[in-house]
């Protein structure tokens, strides 16, 4: 009967080790997938965030040429429409909105700015 105990012993002890080794082999391959993943997060991130600027640069220099805009009636001529964008700070842009993303895109007569979304409390448009 001891034989027995024995015998089963160092099987359970067997066991325990190879389902230990296993378990350590699973979280080893969960943790290089997760590294992996991230890595490739990462250069999404970096890719999208490289490829935004060059729209952004190429927008921008498409915008510079046409912004030298003398009084508003020249925006609202250009753009058909003047806006007053307010923020939350009680500052006021008066001009055209080109675009609206994460930010307002405006052309002012003091030029191009990005105002955050954050940041506006209202937009009126001025026919």
């Amino acid at each position: 009967m001891n034989k027995k105990r024995i015998g089963l012993l160092i099987l359970l002890i067997c066991l325990v080790a190879a389902a230990g080794y296993f378990l350590k082999k699973y979280n080893e391959n969960i943790s290089q997938l997760k590294s992996a993943n991230e890595d490739e997060k990462q250069i999404h991130l970096s890719k999208k965030l490289s490829d935004k600027k060059a729209v952004e640069k190429n927008t921008s220099k498409k915008i510079e040429k046409r912004i030298k805009f003398k009084s508003k009636d020249e925006i609202r001529e250009e753009y058909g429409k003047l806006e007053i964008v307010a923020l939350y700070n009680g500052r006021e842009f008066t001009g055209a909105v080109i675009s609206i993303d994460e930010f307002y895109t405006m052309i002012t007569l003091e030029g191009l700015i990005k105002i955050p979304m954050g940041d506006v409390k209202s937009r009126v448009i001025i026919k």
